[in-house]
């Protein structure tokens, strides 16, 4: 981890035993848990990582009622072909 210039936080880090009912990490921007039918280990992006992409985005997209979604696109720097 150090080559890849990542240090890990002393008070942040934990080993979690995701087998265990209940359990859940946040890593990167997502919440991982296992499946209670299927077992297999799920993800999704965290709320706090949603609500920083909303307030990012909100003083971009006002004023756009009406426009085409190509012109809001564009605003934003989104290539057509990335969505």
């Amino acid at each position: 981890m150090k080559e890849a210039g990542l240090e890990l936080h002393p008070q942040k880090t934990r080993i979690v035993d995701m087998g265990q009912p209940g359990a859940q990490v946040e890593f990167l921007g997502y919440k991982f848990w296992r499946s209670k039918n299927s077992g297999k280990i799920r993800r999704l992006i965290r709320d706090k990582s949603v609500k920083k992409i909303k307030e990012s985005l909100k003083p971009e997209l006002r004023g756009n009622r009406g426009k085409s979604l190509e012109a809001i696109l564009e605003k934003l720097k989104v290539p057509m072909g990335g969505i």
